[in-house]
């Protein structure tokens, strides 16, 4: 749990920095099941990487893909 607690307060300061943007995936049953997250975002240049991760047994059920469909739309709308 510390770890998570960690990981938490890190994102939340690169996404005050404007470094990274991340958010997390939500199952039907309003369980976190995953996180999806902009990073090294260059303003200037209009980059950034993009990754995931979710939990194994939500592979293949769409919600990569919605998360990313999301993410994206912020980024090119907002950011």
């Amino acid at each position: 749990m510390e770890d998570t607690k960690a990981f938490i307060l890190f994102a939340i300061g690169e996404e005050r920095k404007k470094h990274s943007l991340s958010r997390v995936i939500v199952s039907e049953e309003n369980e976190i099941i995953g996180l999806t997250t902009l990073k090294h975002i260059n303003y200037e240049q209009k980059h950034s990487h993009i990754g995931s991760w979710l939990g194994y047994q939500y592979w293949g059920r769409g919600y990569n893909e919605s998360a990313k469909k999301e993410i994206f739309k912020i980024a090119f709308l907002d950011l």
